[in-house]
């Protein structure tokens, strides 16, 4: 982040805002009825019920689990369980962010301007472009396999990520193929990618 912030005052407040902004914006709004009724499946499952059992839903499973933490952390503090949602899902936006930062010099030349107008726009995007659809499935996801496409940009150009930085990626893109698994064809499409810009046979293997 320093390094990609030097010189780029105007980014990491462009960042800051975003950020501030975006929660503002959810703090200000009723909750959807989607994420009203994960949280009540969450809490129905603490509770003792069985999922697709006691509790309806269509849903994989991995959109319950992550909305665990949040009612039984709003139980156990005493808080609002949506603005401990909310904050929890800042947080995870917050981590796509600082996981960008590390893989977006790779994925372009490092050292350019774009580079740090890349990070900005990838906090636009996470922080305010979702509207009513913040924390949706499809936010979630959208987010947390993103940096795992800068991984692969950088990977396609000759610039592969380190190792701590292109597993967390890959873990963190596993999460959110498991909210909708169907978008494993991403990820199938992001090797075949890589490895036609590779022109090596094999090179989906160590993605």
């Amino acid at each position: 982040m320093a390094r990609l912030s030097a010189g780029s005052a105007a980014v990491l407040a462009a960042l800051l805002a975003f950020t501030t902004l975006g929660l503002a914006g959810e703090l200000g709004t009723f909750v959807g009825p989607d994420i009203s009724f994960l949280l009540y499946a969450a809490g129905r499952v603490l509770d003792g019920a069985v999922l697709y059992r006691d509790v309806v839903e269509i849903n994989p499973p991995m959109i319950i689990a992550l909305n665990l933490p949040a009612v039984a952390a709003g139980r156990l503090l005493g808080l609002d369980v949506v603005l401990v949602y909310r904050l929890l899902t800042m947080a995870g936006l917050g981590a796509s962010v600082l996981l960008s930062a590390l893989v977006i010099p790779r994925a372009v030349a490092a050292g350019r301007t774009s580079e740090r107008w890349l990070l900005a726009g990838t906090g636009f995007v996470l922080f305010l472009m979702p509207g009513i659809d913040f924390g949706q499935r499809e936010h979630l996801l959208f987010a947390w396999i993103l940096p795992y496409v800068f991984v692969c940009m950088g990977r396609a150009a000759g610039r592969p990520a380190g190792r701590f930085a292109a597993l967390a990626a890959g873990a963190l893109a596993g999460v959110a193929i498991a909210l909708k698994p169907q978008f494993v064809l991403v990820w199938v499409a992001l090797l075949l990618a890589v490895s036609f810009a590779l022109g090596l046979p094999g090179a989906w293997r160590r993605q």
